[in-house]
């Protein structure tokens, strides 16, 4: 290689400050507009950054409009805060890790375990196209309500029966009746007028 030669053409140099500086300055604005980079608020999971029925970001805002700070993390340092640390631990989460966040903050602070409770899942491919377009990115809907089955698996000191009231009946034991054209579930037909003329 011969020595004195310039790695970047001076065209070369300019376009990519020019490129940094347009990419420094899209950050700015996405910060200025609020954009939350804590989480995806559109995976239809329940966490902080949720914003489906069976997300937290609506508890986060509650608590941020109350002047409290918070801080969303999904990273084992985000454990050790000293303040409230509210975990919302998958359905199907190991208990021994439950336990072992548990027994790390006995004596650091507080903790609230909020348990799963629904079943979520993304609208049907079947959904007519005008309701599935009313869907927005992060929305599910929820199925019937059930118990996590790692509460009765943690360790003695923790151990609780998660139990969903009243016990969901499911499958249904009888069909239910089809409805009238023009009625909803629940009408019980007051002020409803016969389209018979007789």
């Amino acid at each position: 290689m011969s020595g004195g030669g310039a790695a970047f053409s001076r065209a070369g140099t300019l376009a990519l400050v020019a490129v940094g500086v347009v990419l420094f300055l899209a950050v700015l604005a996405l910060i200025a507009a609020g954009e939350d980079f804590g989480g995806d608020p559109g995976n239809g999971q329940a966490h902080a950054a949720s914003v489906g029925l069976n997300g937290y970001a609506g508890l986060v805002r509650l608590v941020e409009a109350q002047d409290y700070d918070v801080e969303r993390s999904r990273s084992p340092r985000g454990l050790e805060t000293t303040g409230l640390l509210v975990i919302t631990p998958p359905t199907y989460a190991d208990p021994q890790a439950i336990d072992e966040i548990l027994q790390d903050r006995t004596f650091v602070g507080p903790t609230l375990v909020i348990m799963p409770k629904w079943r979520a899942m993304p609208p049907p491919p079947q959904l007519p196209p005008s309701a599935r377009e009313k869907f927005k990115r992060g929305w599910v809907l929820l199925g019937r309500a059930f118990a996590a089955p790692w509460a009765e698996e943690l360790p003695k000191s923790y151990r609780f029966d998660h139990r969903v009231h009243p016990k969901p009946v499911w499958p249904p034991k009888e069909p239910a009746e089809p409805l009238a054209p023009g009625r909803r579930r629940g009408e019980q037909g007051r002020g409803a007028r016969s389209a018979d003329p007789r």
